[in-house]
């Protein structure tokens, strides 16, 4: 038996693939006779407007398998019975909807029967916790991207923590969520978080899985937000959205708020390819975003005149200037803009079904100019690229109750970024010939043109005309893949799935070195290799001119993912039960050291025989879920699992070039190279239990701990006594956290006009560490006694940067139905969103040892406190949508306004380590800042809380209003 189970997981891995197919549920039940009980042979039950149905077998009982999530009208018929139609049928992804019938006699009843189904208030065969938004919700709320979405979701909060900043789910680090859309992982598999974005009036549906997901999920060590695509409709239809908040002249205040200059049009388009025939149906949206204004801030006006400028200027005097910005202005663009289009085609020709579909995301940002560059607004940057995936999906079912899917997918991703005058002519970002046909001129530095000196005002450097901003940067990663999975039904208990997958990645990088080519330049007869010794650039995929690169250790990285699986749905009336069984095989085509100790150089870069590959990571992650029903009304869940995922392959990437110049040592570098980096480990459980309270309230109750082994996090490696290298700061597998908590969240299924959602969740979060590169706060606390001693990491767990111990959020919906209170108030809805969370760990330090840099990650001093001892203060926010529909003619005409931050709270979300405080850094108070006060005036002041307090990105966004119309037909 052994060898047959290893037998069949070597064969699935040889089959090409990628991914669980993603986005499919089941409909499943009973037929009976209403006045009898006994079940009904034959019966049949039909999904209107489709091919998918299902008969009843000799004890009644039917599903339909491979349901896309949505919602539907089943009709269920009997010869001699009545016809039954249910609408609002919701399927959701991966889960099971059950529904019985029960057919009346025609003899007794003559007329068909036709009710609309209610949203279930607690799920009876779900065996962890998962959150479900639809697309009924998204329509409803103010909330219009899929990350906001995840965020109602119990144990899922933001962090703006320097280098553990994105989306946590229940203390894992960013890096540790995996996104889908549509079976297609678009994870950026370099640093972590969303890799696209789609159209949130194309979304059926979002998901969250924060615990103890079952076998046929993995690259996930925290969590994984899934998110699935409308598809066709029977019947043809179009919807359109436009939504903006140009309503007022960018920074200029009207009625207490501000416009920001973005603007949101959407297009949908969905119903059979061929009129008449729904065996072919699409499903098509558009979007187009744009923005002038760089972003909501609180900025004041900032107007102080006759500042003299400290540096010389290209005379060899000083130039005296005035500084102006004005207000709430965070930067200042051309034009941004970039379009999205997400689609399908499902073609449903019994017994198969094809579904074809895709995502393509374009961006063309004119970065503009921030407030450091205020001064040098015609040296604006570009950043332009794309996001694709496709997927092609082909189902066979060789019986009602037996299928497999063959799926393939494939991901794009491309983007570069370079100054709007130069663009790809590379060599001229150097040249002061070049610059000065753009009106730009260099500094000479012997036989180096070099960017013209800088402003400075007193402690602020500002960029002077010509200033390169960006310089040119490209970056590349893409795959290919596929899966196989195949499912056998047996009546309603036994679901028995088996699968396997494979991706194989591309990554390339690119960045330029203004340094390299002037070296270049000055020394046309040098090598490459001679002038990456000098300049040590980081590159690879790529050569030394940005030509791609195959081979070799500077090569294109191409990291391979596989795996198996095998699991039972087992699914009895009062207990289910989720068994599985996955195997991993992790490639990174990371690059390990033959002897850290001791490197051999040659021509001052790292040898290639001192490298050698990473070895591969196979595993086996055992899963076990089950519920059980106390009464009807009460279920009780629990989850155990085992998880391994491959951290951000940006810990394993970089060019030789740098990192020969790490290893050289005797420096701590920010963005260290990992050799020989090991996926990290994650044991999970979970328990809860659902209660419906009630006709319409539902209370979810869980709790969960997990224990987190070989997350990444920056070493010390010792050099042997007779190396010719110093030691050096690297990468390795040597952090662990454990996280644990308790979630509640309350239902409210509408009830008369109200629907409500209340969700909390407490954590504690503690590990050696936060992220695999710390601030520099964390370098110096571990550094004793203060500075320049000898750095040791800890042994033992502390609170996490990104710990947030209390967040939750009220949703309430109130909502007139058609022709309900009157023309006035009907299909009148108000939608109030509020949030709230405590603040996240941070450590204080002593004001009096502090340097006072311009950020919480830069300023350096002794702590008086324990690692994350203090919290930032609570956050809260009100977010309201209120929206009218109106029937003009065959269109559905809805006017909305959203509100975001309702009542323009300044909420602190950091805070200098100082004061403990977001509006200051307490430098005017020490000895050093009331001295410079004195020395340089009222303008000096003014200057100092303009840049360190509004521009320091302490506060949550202000209030933005935003009128949207969307039309539907």
């Amino acid at each position: 038996m052994y060898r047959k189970v290893l037998f069949t997981i070597f064969c699935l891995l040889l089959i090409p693939g990628f991914i669980f197919a993603a986005g499919y549920g089941k409909i499943s039940g009973k037929v009976v006779d209403k006045g009898s009980g006994e079940a009904l042979i034959g019966a049949t039950v039909q999904i209107e407007g489709s091919v998918m149905g299902a008969s009843t077998n000799v004890n009644g009982q039917y599903v339909i398998l491979n349901v896309p999530a949505g919602v539907y009208t089943l009709k269920v018929s009997q010869v001699g019975y009545t016809q039954y139609t249910i609408k609002n049928v919701r399927v959701s992804s991966d889960q099971t909807t059950s529904l019985d019938f029960k057919l009346s006699d025609q003899a007794v009843q003559v007329e068909a029967i036709e009710i609309t189904a209610d949203r279930p208030i607690v799920q009876k065969n779900t065996t962890s916790s998962v959150s479900s938004i639809t697309s009924e919700d998204i329509k409803n709320l103010p909330i219009r991207d899929v990350a906001s979405l995840a965020l109602l979701s119990t144990g899922v909060v933001r962090s703006n923590a320097a280098n553990a900043d994105g989306i946590i789910i229940r203390g894992g680090r960013p890096d540790e969520v995996a996104y889908y859309v549509d079976g297609v992982q678009t994870t950026n598999k370099l640093g972590g978080g969303e890799g696209t974005f789609v159209i949130a009036n194309a979304v059926e549906e979002v998901q969250v899985l924060a615990g103890g997901y079952s076998a046929e999920y993995g690259g996930a060590n925290a969590g994984i937000i899934k998110t699935t695509l409308k598809t066709g409709t029977a019947n043809y239809k179009a919807g359109l959205e436009l939504r903006t908040d140009s309503w007022a002249k960018p920074g200029e205040e009207v009625l207490k708020t501000y416009s920001y200059g973005r603007n949101d049009y959407s297009l949908q388009l969905s119903g059979p390819v061929i009129p008449g025939d729904n065996k072919i149906k699409f499903f098509l949206a558009g979007q187009y975003l744009s923005n002038t204004t760089g972003g909501a801030n609180w900025y004041p006006e900032l107007n102080i005149k006759g500042i003299a400028d400290n540096n010389t200027n290209a005379q060899g005097g000083h130039d005296t200037i005035d500084v102006y910005w004005p207000a709430r202005i965070t930067g200042k663009n051309d034009f941004d803009y970039q379009y999205r289009i997400n689609g399908n085609v499902l073609i449903d020709l019994k017994p198969f079904q094809i579904r074809v579909g895709g995502t393509h995301r374009v961006i063309n940002n004119n970065n503009g100019y921030g407030v450091g560059s205020m001064f040098n607004g015609d040296m604006i940057s570009k950043t332009e690229g794309y996001e694709q995936t496709g997927n092609l999906k082909l189902t066979h079912f060789l019986t009602p109750n037996t299928f497999y899917n063959v799926n393939f997918n494939l991901y794009n991703r491309y983007q570069h970024t370079y100054e709007k005058d130069y663009m790809f002519d590379w060599a001229a970002y150097g040249d002061s010939i070049a610059a000065a046909k753009y009106g730009y001129t260099m500094r000479s530095l012997g036989t180096t043109w070099t960017d013209p000196n800088t402003y400075s005002f007193w402690d602020w450097a500002f960029e002077r005309k010509g200033d390169r901003t960006e310089g040119f940067s490209k970056v590349k990663q893409s795959y290919i893949g596929g899966s196989f999975d195949f499912t056998h039904q047996i009546g309603l208990t036994h679901e028995i799935k088996l699968g396997g997958e494979y991706s194989r990645y591309t990554f390339r990088s690119y960045n330029y070195s203004l340094d390299a080519y002037n070296q270049m330049r000055n020394n046309p007869d040098d090598t490459w290799d001679e002038i990456s010794v000098t300049i040590r650039p980081s590159y690879y995929g790529y050569d030394f001119f940005g030509k791609d690169l195959d081979e070799g250790v500077d090569g294109a990285k191409h990291p391979v993912f596989a795996a198996a699986y095998i699991q039972d749905k087992i699914e009895f009336s009062d207990i289910v039960l989720n068994l599985g069984l996955r195997y991993d095989y992790i490639d990174s085509d990371g690059w390990d050291l033959v002897d850290k100790t001791n490197v051999v150089f040659e021509n001052g870069l790292i040898r290639d025989d001192q490298f050698k590959k990473t070895e591969t990571t196979s595993a086996l992650s055992p899963r076990i879920g089950f519920s059980f029903a106390l009464t009807d009304k009460t279920i009780f869940y629990a989850a155990w699992g085992k998880f391994i995922q491959q951290s951000k392959l940006r810990d394993v990437y970089l060019g030789r070039p740098y990192v020969s110049r790490i290893v050289t040592g005797g420096n701590a570098y920010a963005n260290p190279i990992g050799f020989g980096i090991k996926p990290e480990k994650t044991t999970q459980y979970d328990v809860g239990f659902r209660q419906q309270i009630g006709d319409n309230l539902g209370l979810d109750i869980s709790a969960y701990y997990k224990d987190i082994k070989d997350q990444v996090t920056a070493g010390f490696q010792l050099s042997a006594a007779n190396a010719s290298h110093q030691s050096y700061y690297m990468l390795e597998n040597a952090d662990f956290a454990t996280t644990k908590g308790i979630e509640l969240k309350l239902n409210l299924r509408r009830t008369e006009r109200v629907a409500a959602q209340v969700s909390y969740s407490y954590s504690d979060a503690r590990g050696t560490g936060s992220a695999t590169v710390y601030s520099t706060r964390f370098y110096m606390i571990w550094q004793a006694p203060t500075y320049g001693g000898e750095f040791a990491m800890p042994t033992f767990v502390m609170p996490l940067i990104f710990n947030y111990p209390h967040k939750g959020n009220v949703w309430v919906d109130y909502r007139f139905g058609n022709n309900d209170g009157g023309p006035i108030l009907s299909n009148l809805g108000i939608n109030l969103l509020f949030n709230f969370n405590s603040g996240r760990s941070y450590t204080k330090i002593n004001p009096s040892t502090s340097d006072y840099g311009t950020s919480e990650d830069q300023h350096h001093g002794v702590p008086t406190e324990p690692y994350g001892y203090s919290q930032t203060p609570w956050v809260y926010t009100f977010d309201l949508t209120i929206d009218k529909t109106v029937q003009i003619g065959p269109l559905s005409t809805n006017f909305y306004v959203s509100i975001y931050n309702l009542l323009n709270t300044k909420a602190e979300t950091n805070v200098y380590p100082e004061t403990g405080s977001g509006f200051d850094d307490g430098y005017l108070n020490t000895d050093k800042g009331r001295a410079a006060a004195d020395r340089n005036g009222a303008n000096y002041v003014d200057m100092f809380k303009w840049m360190n307090y509004y521009t320091a990105g302490n506060f949550s966004a202000p209030r933005q209003v935003y009128f949207g119309l969307r039309v539907d037909f």
